[in-house]
């Protein structure tokens, strides 16, 4: 039991991180930000789909503030991107 969790602790999560930072440096700043910013509403997504999560009023609407805002961000915001 014990080696499950040293096994999630290095590969779900050390070694995810640190992929995750390294592929940082060779992506768009926008798509890592959308990345990033929709992490939590998937994440959400797939536990009350995948894990029977419970789903209550206050996640489904932090989860689409959370979207509603990338998209205003996308559409209205500056149009110099940065690469």
């Amino acid at each position: 039991m014990v080696c499950g969790y040293v096994f999630e602790l290095i590969f779900g999560t050390i070694l995810a991180y640190l992929v995750q930072i390294f592929a940082q440096k060779w992506s768009n700043p926008t798509h890592v930000m959308i990345i990033l910013s929709v992490e939590g509403p998937s994440a959400f997504l797939f536990a009350w789909l995948f894990w029977g999560g419970s789903m209550q009023v206050f996640k489904v609407s932090g989860a689409l503030f959370i979207i509603i805002a990338v998209m205003i961000t996308e559409w209205f915001g500056a149009s110099e991107r940065v690469d």
